[in-house]
């Protein structure tokens, strides 16, 4: 599956929630976020669930995490 990437690495809320936003009006398809701030991958979490959208899985990297969503 080809998904559109959303690097939010290195940034602080509200900018990665900013993004993720953005893609969720801007695009139709799948996409990723890489993130590497806890309350950052957090409140990511919570605005994909405010957008009803499904989280295939997340995998943990050795400084970030993978966020792949499902649309």
């Amino acid at each position: 599956m080809d998904y559109k990437t959303v690097d939010a690495r290195g940034l602080s809320c509200p900018i990665p929630v900013m993004h993720v936003t953005k893609t969720i009006k801007k695009e139709s398809g799948s996409f990723k976020v890489f993130i590497d701030d806890e309350t950052s991958f957090e409140n990511v979490m919570r605005t994909l669930e405010n957008f009803n959208l499904k989280v295939e899985k997340t995998e943990e990297e050795d400084d970030y995490k993978i966020i792949f969503v499902m649309r």
